[in-house]
């Protein structure tokens, strides 16, 4: 599975509707529902998926799963050769 795959899993079981698909493009808040909390959870799934700490500031901005990978792609590039 690649990184950006697995990214999109952990996405998919945050979801409260897991009948929404998901894509790259998919705007965390507009398409999936996701408020603040379920972001916090989503970043907590993915620090413990990878064993990494992230910066909650550095993906705060972040609007659609897309921007979460390049930021994670960014700021944590040894998580991408990992997977």
């Amino acid at each position: 599975m690649s990184f950006r795959e697995k990214i999109i899993e952990l996405v998919k079981e945050n979801l409260e509707n897991k009948e929404v698909s998901v894509t790259g493009e998919s705007l965390l808040e507009d398409d999936l529902g996701f408020d603040s909390f379920a972001t916090v959870m989503l970043i907590n799934s993915i620090e413990d998926e990878f064993g990494i700490n992230i910066d909650v500031d550095s993906v705060k901005d972040t609007l659609s799963v897309n921007d979460i990978i390049k930021k994670l792609s960014e700021n944590h590039p040894e998580i991408v050769a990992r997977k």
